[in-house]
């Protein structure tokens, strides 16, 4: 009986505690963003890769970095995506929006 109630217990507490998980890595994610919007990892412009939902909805991927030319590299992902699952739009937008785009970016 006391572990059908433990298990019975666990089962009830594991939304909650996903909640908890998912609630901070969207702080994470604002964090990093917000970090990322005035700060270049490397020479070059930086990249998001993201699906987009609706029109005005999209999902951040992934931030592309570290390339030479990191928009090339993220089209390519988004080209990748793309061909393999058609149902979604991937696209990228510059990562560094409170910043000059530098020249080659």
């Amino acid at each position: 009986m006391l572990k059908r109630i433990l298990i019975t217990a666990s089962l009830l507490l594991m939304p909650c505690a996903a909640g908890i998980a998912v609630a901070d890595s969207n702080i994470q994610l604002k964090r990093l963003e917000h970090f990322i919007s005035s700060h270049r990892i490397g020479g070059f412009d930086d990249f998001w890769l993201a699906k987009k939902l609706w029109p005005e909805e999209i999902v951040k991927l992934g931030l592309i970095f570290g390339y030479v030319d990191n928009r090339a590299a993220c089209q390519e992902l988004a080209d990748i995506l793309g061909a393999r699952y058609t149902t979604a739009e991937y696209v990228c937008y510059r990562a560094n929006n409170k910043l000059k785009p530098r020249p080659g970016s």
